[in-house]
């Protein structure tokens, strides 16, 4: 069946695409080109080059939250799911309030056979005083979640 909202989305995503590409071609390090180069291979399916991507991503920009985040979607697809906890606890450390990996990281807590604890995950995790009411809105939304 035909849907008009697939061939859009398609061309959303594979336009940028050569941009991306070209801006890394001229600076292999430009974390920002990485980062949104890995997301259109994430958005695509392609876990496994996404993740070489956003593995270099972070390794020229080591605070670099989204991409960190974007890492953990690229495990998460390929069934990493240790991986994904890890890689979105990373997330929470560099920004504790970050919703979208509080959000997310149900997702492998849930997929993953152990079962891990949310509070297992992030106890160690802190943020700064006046952040912490939403801090710990966020931390029980995820918590509700699983």
């Amino acid at each position: 069946m035909y849907r008009p909202m697939d061939t859009v989305l398609i061309i959303i995503l594979k336009w940028p695409l050569k941009y991306f590409k070209k801006s890394i071609d001229l600076d292999p390090r430009h974390a920002d080109a990485l980062n949104n180069l890995g997301v259109c291979l994430n958005s695509d399916s392609k876990f496994s080059e996404a993740l070489e991507i956003l593995r270099s991503a972070v390794k020229n920009n080591t605070i670099f939250y989204q991409a960190y985040n974007n890492l953990s979607l690229s495990l998460f697809g390929q069934g990493d799911f240790d991986g994904a906890i890890a890689s979105y606890r990373k997330v929470l450390e560099i920004n504790p309030l970050y919703s979208q990996a509080w959000n997310a990281l149900s997702f492998p807590i849930i997929a993953d056979q152990k079962k891990a604890r949310l509070e297992d995950v992030v106890g160690s995790i802190s943020c700064r005083e006046e952040d912490v009411d939403e801090f710990n809105r966020l931390k029980a939304i995820s918590n509700y979640q699983i």
